[in-house]
């Protein structure tokens, strides 16, 4: 089995489906500007589509079976009377309507092409005549979309004169994102600071609870260094931890203004010096 021959082939069949798709939409669009019909989106007018799709059809078996042109018309028109007079009637009905209008388009098409363009309407429309009653008699929910938008139009533009050049945009924003940074790292210190106080506060607690435990035991050598080492443990711990969140807070604010004094300034925007505490 050629593998690539075969690729091919379905290539150029996609293609070719694609080409012949295109031709029978533009041909559709043509037809129903002369029949004054809307060519509307079948996917929103099925009625529609299948009725143009039905015109298209007898048009193209005439045209590639070889009818003169005239003839080709007779065929359009003639479906289309079929079609309008075959709707809400039982096929018995609609066989006798056939019948009656083919004496006048049997003698202008000939026996020949008659009987071919005969053939083809029996197989086509009346092999599936339920179908067409069907859609053209039961009235359907047109399915167009209802969508809700929002549109939001753009804010106006600026005066020229009130621009910024990118260099000294790009600056701002910058500076003002570390400006953020540094309120909200303050803003987190004043939430350190007081959990610190708690913390602190229940030790001493604890402490205090303890200590109290002890004032009805003989005051010892060994009772007085208990206290100690816990009044002196209670206080090297807050001490320690409040060093340690110094040390932390010292360090992010020496970041944030160097990540500061780091950043290119324009020269339009002049010279600052900054100062560190």
């Amino acid at each position: 089995m050629n593998v690539p021959i075969i690729r091919n082939r379905c290539k150029q069949q996609n293609e070719d489906g694609k080409k012949q798709r295109f031709k029978k939409q533009r041909g559709q669009r043509k037809l129903s500007k002369h029949l004054n019909l809307t060519a509307d989106d079948g996917e929103l007018d099925m009625r529609q589509a299948i009725h143009l799709d039905f015109l298209y059809d007898n048009l193209m078996f005439a045209a590639e079976k070889g009818f003169p042109w005239n003839h080709v018309c007779l065929v359009v028109k003639f479906a289309e009377n079929v079609l309008t007079n075959s709707l809400g009637k039982e096929l018995v009905a609609v066989l006798k309507y056939i019948q009656s209008e083919s004496t006048e388009i049997g003698c202008e098409l000939g026996e020949r092409n008659f009987k071919v363009y005969i053939d083809f309407l029996f197989s086509t429309f009346l092999q599936h005549i339920k179908l067409f009653q069907f859609v053209f008699t039961r009235e359907r929910e047109r399915m167009s979309p209802n969508v809700q938008l929002e549109i939001i139009p753009p804010k106006s533009s600026e005066p020229l004169k009130e621009a910024k050049e990118v260099k000294i945009w790009d600056y701002q924003q910058n500076y003002e994102g570390l400006q953020r940074k540094e309120t909200e790292k303050q803003n987190e210190r004043l939430l350190k600071k007081q959990y610190i106080a708690e913390t602190a506060d229940k030790r001493l607690e604890e402490s205090m609870k303890k200590i109290e435990s002890k004032k009805e035991e003989k005051f010892t050598k060994e009772t007085i260094t208990d206290i100690l080492k816990e009044v002196i443990g209670t206080y090297t711990a807050n001490t320690l931890d409040n060093m340690k969140w110094n040390i932390e807070d010292t360090k992010e604010d020496l970041e944030i203004k160097l990540q500061k004094t780091s950043l290119p300034r324009p020269q339009a925007l002049g010279i600052v010096m900054f100062l560190f505490d």
